[in-house]
């Protein structure tokens, strides 16, 4: 080859060498690269944050980022409570549309909602309203009358004038009477002049004969007949053996005052009640008096009333 050829030959090979070389000598393939790993990086991060930016605008902010975030979550806290209050609400206490509790009941149509009327104790709307009674109305229910009853078996050992009370309230569960019941006894705190509802309507036997009148009439110191029927209408009658009735009572329904078991709380045979009645009389002994102190580890019968 002459010497002029080769010249030409390496001038060729020069071009194509700076041909294929970018800017520093760096590859162009190189460049391109690294700039789809930017882009890619930059989308990446749009992503990202377009997502965030999403939620937050989903839980009920314009503010991006995580305050806009933890704004959402208070709004939406915000707003579930309102909606509870919402939903639990069943009447607007400025208005007095309050639903009324039982026994209380709004019975005269005001549309203010006032709850006016107990329709456990109310003569015009006796358990509802509108529903008038022509007796005594006790628990939601119109009594013309009151029961009375001797308790068919004697009893001793009770724990308290509460107890006797419940004594009285099982015997007339057993016996299907309706209505609650106390007990005709005292002690130092207690007597039925403080525990009784005081009858308005006669107090009367379930063989229907009347006792009394009224309160008034039963505490004068008499009634009108014995109190000699059970709670499943059997007569009890005899000596104060059989018809001893523990009551600590006197006639007007206070505490008579005496021995009376320890308030009623004990059984013990040294320990005694000075005070019986006896189911034989019709006069002041039908409560004190009637029979002679006895042995609290004896047994006698006792009242019931009808309350």
């Amino acid at each position: 080859m002459t010497s002029g050829a080769s010249c030409f030959a390496i001038a060729l090979l020069l071009a194509a060498c700076f041909q294929d070389q970018g800017p520093e000598g760096r590859p162009e393939e190189s460049s391109d690269s690294q700039t789809t790993v930017a882009v890619t990086s930059t989308e990446a991060t749009a992503t990202t944050g377009g997502t965030t930016g999403a939620a937050t605008t989903d839980a009920g902010s314009t503010s991006p980022g995580t305050t806009g975030s933890s704004t959402g979550v208070t709004t939406t806290s915000t707003t579930s409570a309102s909606s509870a209050t919402e939903v639990g609400s069943t009447s607007s206490p400025e208005t007095g549309d309050d639903e009324c509790v039982s026994p209380m009941a709004d019975c005269d149509g005001d549309p203010a909602g006032v709850c006016e009327v107990n329709t456990d104790t109310d003569l015009q709307h006796c358990g509802q309203c509108d529903s008038p009674c022509d007796g005594e109305c006790s628990d939601g229910a119109c009594w013309s009358s009151r029961y009375v009853f001797i308790t068919n078996v004697a009893a001793t050992g009770f724990a308290g004038v509460d107890t006797v009370d419940s004594f009285c309230n099982n015997q007339a569960g057993f016996a299907g009477l309706p209505g609650t019941y106390a007990a005709w006894i005292s002690d130092a705190n207690s007597s039925p002049a403080t525990r009784f509802t005081h009858s308005t309507v006669p107090y009367v036997l379930l063989n229907d004969l009347v006792v009394a009148n009224d309160w008034a009439d039963l505490t004068n110191g008499s009634i009108k007949t014995r109190i000699n029927v059970s709670e499943f209408e059997n007569i009890i009658e005899g000596g104060c053996s059989v018809t001893g009735v523990w009551t600590a009572t006197t006639p007007s329904g206070g505490y008579a005052g005496g021995p009376d078991c320890e308030g009623w709380t004990t059984n013990e045979d040294q320990i005694s009640a000075g005070v019986l009645g006896s189911a034989g009389e019709s006069n002041s002994k039908w409560t004190e008096g009637g029979c002679s102190e006895r042995s609290c580890g004896e047994a006698a019968h006792v009242y019931c009333f009808q309350q």
